[in-house]
């Protein structure tokens, strides 16, 4: 390192002109010849960007006092300071001031919305302090551009979580020096859900025979019903909003099977055709409904008597009648009928 002299002049002859020189107070950076008033470094490492106050000063400043050896010594009057101008190495990297990070953006954001702002410094000086920045890598795809000076970054793509829902961007920054240092750190943009899926049965339609003598509380089926969102905006909520009329049917709230509540009567009503709506939890004014329609057949058993319209019929005859004259019709109820019917008598 270039070295300094300072010089003290005492026109006394012999060891009363003779002059020593010293650092006052001591300087941990340098050292000074006591003859010659020759200034040099101690060893000691000079750091022009530290942070350290009391460092700093006394690397920039050197206060050097100066006695003759007489008898008796006389010190200077005043001491004489020496200013040290520490010229910048390019000895430090760009430092990430807010990286690594976890990003939250909505899903759905425009291309070309300002997403994030990195933020780094270097302490060097000039052109060795002058940091750029460029994207290296983006998983599993790069949907964004990285201003490379101001470092704010830019969606490319409109996002959709349902695609992509989180993206490991690798960013690099790099000063400008003649021999450029680099640092490297992660961004990680997690896209939030918006609640723009509709909730999906699979199948729409089902079809399902049951024997009106099923008991209460019988599965009639499990509704098959997806949706793509994330938490509230993907849980669902089952209701059944056409053909249960007389009630014979409920479905799960949060489960979405179908069951029976009463006992079916297929002399009642054989036939039922059930609309089921399975509605999410998302923000109210954008939940969405998804739909199915369950038929359900109920089948026959034999629980019903043959019944006549009335306990006696009267009917006159001719004495003379040929056999398999008919003589008189029955008639049943409608229940009596069915019955009759079912068993051949009819």
């Amino acid at each position: 390192m270039p070295y300094k002299f300072v010089l003290a002049i005492d026109p006394d002859d012999g060891d009363n002109g003779t002059v020593v020189y010293s650092i006052s107070p001591e300087n941990p950076f340098y050292t000074i010849n006591s003859s010659t008033g020759k200034i040099r470094t101690s060893g000691v490492v000079l750091d022009r960007e530290s942070s350290n106050p009391k460092d700093t000063l006394h690397m920039r400043t050197i206060i050097v006092s100066a006695v003759d050896i007489g008898r008796p010594p006389l010190r200077s009057s005043v001491s004489t300071t020496v200013y040290v101008n520490l010229l910048d190495l390019n000895d430090n990297d760009p430092t990430f001031l807010n990286l690594p990070f976890v990003a939250e953006v909505p899903e759905g954001l425009p291309s070309g919305s300002s997403v994030f702002k990195i933020q780094v410094d270097d302490p060097d000086e000039e052109e060795n302090g002058m940091v750029t920045m460029a994207l290296l890598v983006g998983m599993p795809r790069l949907d964004f551009y990285l201003n490379s000076t101001t470092g704010v970054l830019y969606s490319t793509a409109t996002l959709d979580r349902e695609q992509i829902g989180q993206y490991h961007l690798r960013i690099v920054a790099y000063d400008k020096g003649q021999k450029p240092r680099t640092s490297t750190s992660t961004l990680t943009i997690t896209v939030l859900d918006a609640n723009d899926e509709t909730p999906t049965f699979f199948p729409k339609v089902y079809n399902v025979s049951l024997q009106e003598s099923v008991p209460r509380d019988h599965v009639v089926a499990h509704l098959n019903c997806f949706d793509n969102d994330a938490g509230l905006n993907a849980e669902l909520s089952y209701f059944i909003t056409d053909g249960n009329q007389d009630g014979k049917f409920s479905v799960g709230f949060r489960n979405g099977v179908v069951r029976t509540v009463v006992a079916l009567d297929r002399e009642t009503l054989a036939a039922y055709k059930l609309v089921i709506e399975a509605i999410d939890n998302g923000p109210a004014g954008s939940r969405r409904t998804g739909t199915a329609t369950v038929f359900v057949e109920v089948l026959d058993v034999n629980d019903n008597r043959p019944i006549f319209l009335q306990n006696s019929y009267e009917t006159s005859i001719l004495e003379n009648v040929p056999i398999g004259t008919s003589i008189l019709q029955l008639e049943l109820g409608l229940r009596g009928q069915r019955r009759a019917a079912d068993q051949g008598l009819a």
